[in-house]
Protein backbone atom coordinates (compact mmCIF):
# COMPACT_ATOMS: atom_id res chain seq x y z
CA UNK A 1 0.00 0.00 0.00
CA UNK A 2 2.88 2.36 0.73
CA UNK A 3 4.26 2.07 -2.80
CA UNK A 4 0.85 2.83 -4.34
CA UNK A 5 0.53 5.91 -2.15
CA UNK A 6 4.07 6.92 -3.10
CA UNK A 7 3.28 6.66 -6.81
CA UNK A 8 0.11 8.70 -6.34
CA UNK A 9 1.95 11.42 -4.41
CA UNK A 10 4.79 11.51 -6.91
CA UNK A 11 2.36 11.85 -9.82
CA UNK A 12 0.55 14.62 -7.99
CA UNK A 13 3.74 16.62 -7.52
CA UNK A 14 5.12 16.01 -10.99
CA UNK A 15 1.96 16.90 -12.94
CA UNK A 16 2.16 19.73 -15.37
CA UNK A 17 1.50 23.10 -13.69
CA UNK A 18 -1.40 23.92 -16.05
CA UNK A 19 -3.37 20.97 -14.65
CA UNK A 20 -3.26 22.38 -11.12
CA UNK A 21 -5.92 24.55 -9.55
CA UNK A 22 -5.41 28.20 -10.58
CA UNK A 23 -5.46 29.43 -6.96
CA UNK A 24 -2.44 27.28 -6.06
CA UNK A 25 0.54 28.07 -8.29
CA UNK A 26 3.62 25.94 -7.65
CA UNK A 27 7.07 26.83 -8.84
CA UNK A 28 9.53 24.40 -10.38
CA UNK A 29 11.74 24.62 -7.29
CA UNK A 30 8.80 23.63 -5.07
CA UNK A 31 8.05 20.71 -7.38
CA UNK A 32 11.68 19.62 -7.23
CA UNK A 33 11.73 19.97 -3.44
CA UNK A 34 8.57 17.89 -2.95
CA UNK A 35 9.80 15.28 -5.39
CA UNK A 36 13.05 15.01 -3.39
CA UNK A 37 11.18 14.75 -0.08
CA UNK A 38 8.88 12.02 -1.41
CA UNK A 39 11.83 10.14 -2.87
CA UNK A 40 13.73 10.25 0.43
CA UNK A 41 10.71 9.16 2.43
CA UNK A 42 10.18 6.20 0.15
CA UNK A 43 13.82 5.19 0.53
CA UNK A 44 13.46 5.42 4.29
CA UNK A 45 10.56 2.95 4.13
CA UNK A 46 12.68 0.61 2.03
CA UNK A 47 15.48 0.82 4.59
CA UNK A 48 13.06 -0.50 7.22
CA UNK A 49 12.16 -3.41 5.00
CA UNK A 50 15.81 -4.19 4.47
CA UNK A 51 16.31 -4.24 8.23
CA UNK A 52 13.48 -6.76 8.56
CA UNK A 53 15.02 -8.87 5.82
CA UNK A 54 18.39 -8.79 7.59
CA UNK A 55 16.68 -9.91 10.81
CA UNK A 56 15.04 -12.86 9.06
CA UNK A 57 18.35 -13.74 7.40
CA UNK A 58 20.15 -13.59 10.75
CA UNK A 59 17.62 -15.90 12.39
CA UNK A 60 17.89 -18.33 9.46
CA UNK A 61 21.71 -18.27 9.66
CA UNK A 62 21.58 -18.99 13.40
CA UNK A 63 19.22 -21.90 12.79
CA UNK A 64 21.48 -23.28 10.07
CA UNK A 65 24.49 -22.88 12.36
CA UNK A 66 22.73 -24.83 15.12
CA UNK A 67 21.89 -27.68 12.74
CA UNK A 68 25.45 -27.72 11.39
CA UNK A 69 26.88 -27.75 14.93
CA UNK A 70 24.68 -30.69 15.94
CA UNK A 71 25.61 -32.55 12.78
CA UNK A 72 29.35 -32.02 13.12
CA UNK A 73 29.43 -32.89 16.83
CA UNK A 74 27.60 -36.19 16.30
CA UNK A 75 29.76 -39.27 16.84
CA UNK A 76 29.36 -40.87 13.36
CA UNK A 77 30.34 -37.64 11.59
CA UNK A 78 33.31 -37.07 13.92
CA UNK A 79 34.56 -40.62 13.29
CA UNK A 80 34.22 -40.12 9.51
CA UNK A 81 36.09 -36.81 9.66
CA UNK A 82 38.88 -38.39 11.76
CA UNK A 83 39.24 -41.21 9.22
CA UNK A 84 39.38 -38.78 6.28
CA UNK A 85 41.99 -36.59 8.00
CA UNK A 86 44.15 -39.55 9.07
CA UNK A 87 44.07 -40.97 5.51
CA UNK A 88 45.04 -37.58 4.10
CA UNK A 89 48.01 -37.35 6.47
CA UNK A 90 49.08 -40.93 5.72
CA UNK A 91 49.08 -40.17 1.97
CA UNK A 92 51.33 -37.14 2.41
CA UNK A 93 53.75 -38.77 4.85
CA UNK A 94 52.30 -37.38 8.09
Amino acid sequence: MGSVLHIHEQRRWTQHRDERAPHRPVSRSQEAFMSTVISRLSRRREAGMSTAEYAVGTVAACGFGGVLYKLLTSEPIQNTLKDVISRAFSLFGG
